[in-house]
């Protein structure tokens, strides 16, 4: 035997080799159908056209919910307009009106204010008056604290301006006067 012939074991592997290669091209050769292809073609351009019309409803969706969300702020706020407007007409009297009769345009003035707040309770808006309460730092925004024997520590013992509440969202903190519960100190007598 001449060192360039092949032993038998390499022959047994070209043997194999040949014999796989062989099998890959048949196996190659038999998952391809000409008219295969063209199905396939036509499956990846109906796909394509799928995604395609997906994404464009997809598009319109979105632009129809920013629209329509667009429409429910503007009928809110168109709401909330219609609300005061009676207190708009009011006001507008109260200034026409003479001032000859004081007390009869003050309780005009007041006619329209309660009007107003009935018009703000309409649409949601809660008046905070909270004298007397606890002093509550998420509603309250205290302006000083008072020693009152009448009123105990951490009590609100005077309000200078209400705060208000839209549902359960704070649109302004009511200004108080919180009590320290101690007596008042007595002034020296000079």
């Amino acid at each position: 035997m001449s060192d360039n012939e092949p032993t038998s074991l390499e022959q047994k592997w070209a043997a194999e080799a040949e014999i796989e290669a062989q099998s890959t091209d048949e196996e190659e050769t038999e998952t391809i159908v000409p008219g295969e292809v063209e199905e396939l073609r036509q499956e990846v351009v109906d796909l394509k056209d799928q995604l395609l019309r997906r994404q464009a409803e997809l598009i319109n969706f979105r632009r129809r919910s920013e629209r329509e969300r667009a429409d429910r702020v503007d009928a809110a706020r168109a709401e909330v307009v219609r609300q005061l407007l009676p207190v708009i007409d009011n006001l507008d009297r109260a200034i026409g009106a003479g001032t000859d009769n004081l007390d009869a345009y003050r309780e005009g003035v007041e006619l329209i204010l309660h009007s107003l707040h009935e018009a703000l309770e309409r649409i949601g808006v809660e008046k905070l008056d909270p004298a007397g309460e606890t002093f509550d730092p998420h509603l309250h925004e205290a302006l000083d604290q008072v020693a009152s024997e009448e009123t105990p520590a951490g009590h609100i013992v005077q309000v200078y301006q209400p705060g208000y509440r839209f549902g359960t969202r704070l649109l302004r903190a009511a200004v108080v006067s919180v009590s320290t519960g101690d007596e008042a100190p007595e002034q020296a007598d000079e």
